[in-house]
């Protein structure tokens, strides 16, 4: 019989990159794989081959409005979504509750006391850092509450942290903050968002898409547009390079609707919108075809406590591709991009150092080359999804047998 593992994600799903590749090594390697998340209507579906349960989060009533105001320290989310968990256990068995991200920790803890299920954490981000971050650029909000925010977080954090069986981060950065903080060093393992060479490399190129750009000098970004994203550094440097590099086109995948509405005015106003385009969100199958026909990558993200202690999935897909990584200087960003030669990185915030790094490259094509064959290299050598499935296989072996 196989073993159930519950995954726990407080949004809808698909899509959610880091949640589809655990899912599928548990999967390959016997597990029936349940997640509970958010959707437009109660449902349970397959998807792939993942037992999907959505849950509504009715906004229209005041009671449904408070399930997703500070879900770390409101009793109906944590009571609401902790019922559904139980549910669905008392039906399925589960041998584990994955929670995915800190908001989904209360509900999987508690659940798991009464069932007496071990509780793998999943903290995708720094969440309290991340929380400090996005209210750092709410020009409304008071400074004091932001900080009073923050160290509730903390606390709150210290609180579930301590009772999770095993607790995964994403990046050493991370790890050694918690260690710091005085966790238990042996129940903290890093699962980074390596890529999963074989499922991305299977996707089939689109070779018009390609053939449109094949004059142009392409930049790419690929991702959110929040402000933390750092993308009004990167349009800023347009302007610095625009009439240097023939051809130049930077193109820009992904973002709300108002995010691409906000930077488009910002393209407008520096005169640059010629030179960008804006593709909006697309399916993950288009996005191979993106890095591909690209000379350069650009990860632009503002450096903060948040982003210095995670990395993202596009940092790997880049280098898959053999695409040179232009970067700022974001702890885990610049260890790995150094280490592995890959890349150039610029200061933060900076339009004119991010400006000087494209130029270099741009006039210096076998640099270019260069750092982004040293990227593949590295993505097939050791920043790949097989090498980190094991680990994910290891800590789901010591939840459910911890006596080995």
């Amino acid at each position: 019989m196989s073993l159930k593992t519950c995954m726990i994600l407080d949004a809808p799903f698909p899509p959610d990159i880091r949640v589809e590749k655990e899912a599928r090594s548990l999967i390959r390697n016997g597990y029936d794989v349940h997640l509970l998340c958010v959707g437009e209507k109660h449902e349970s579906v397959l998807v792939g081959d993942i037992f999907v349960h959505r849950i509504v989060i009715d906004r229209s009533s005041i009671y449904n409005r408070l399930l997703h105001t500070r879900p770390l320290l409101n009793f109906f989310h944590i009571n609401y979504w902790q019922k559904k968990l139980l549910d669905l256990h008392y039906k399925e068995n589960f041998s584990v509750f994955h929670a995915h991200d800190l908001t989904t920790s209360p509900c999987a803890l508690l659940a798991g006391k009464k069932t007496n299920t071990p509780v793998i954490l999943d903290l995708h981000e720094n969440f309290p850092e991340a929380q400090k971050a996005y209210q750092s650029y709410n020009k409304k909000r008071l400074p004091i509450l932001s900080i009073q925010t923050y160290w509730l977080y903390r606390l709150i954090e210290k609180m579930w942290i301590s009772n999770s069986y095993y607790i995964i981060t994403v990046v050493k950065e991370r790890k050694n903050q918690l260690v710091s903080q005085g966790f238990d060093e042996s129940k903290i393992s890093i699962l980074s968002n390596t890529a999963d060479v074989n499922y991305i490399l299977k996707i089939p190129l689109r070779f018009e898409l390609m053939q449109r750009y094949k004059e142009k000098f392409v930049v790419t970004y690929i991702g959110g547009f929040g402000v933390h994203r750092g993308l009004n550094t990167l349009l800023k440097s347009v302007t610095l390079i625009k009439d240097k590099i023939n051809d130049l086109r930077l193109i820009l995948v992904g973002g709300s609707f108002s995010e691409v509405n906000n930077l488009k005015i910002l393209c407008h106003r520096l005169a640059i919108e010629n030179f960008v385009e804006f593709v909006g969100w697309t399916d993950f199958q288009q996005i191979p075809s993106y890095i591909q026909l690209s000379k350069i990558c650009i990860i632009p993200h503002t450096k903060s406590g948040h982003t210095d202690s995670t990395i993202p999935h596009k940092l790997f897909q880049y280098m898959l591709f053999e695409k040179p990584v232009i970067a700022t200087d974001c702890l885990p960003l610049k260890r790995i991009i150094q280490e592995c030669d890959c890349g150039v990185i610029f200061k933060s915030g900076d339009p004119n150092s991010l400006a000087d790094a494209i130029l270099s490259l741009y006039n210096n094509p076998s640099l270019l080359e260069k750092l982004g064959i040293n990227g593949k290299k590295a993505v097939i050598s050791k920043y790949n999804w097989k090498k980190s499935e094991k680990t994910l296989l290891n800590i789901y072996k010591k939840a459910i047998t911890p006596s080995s």
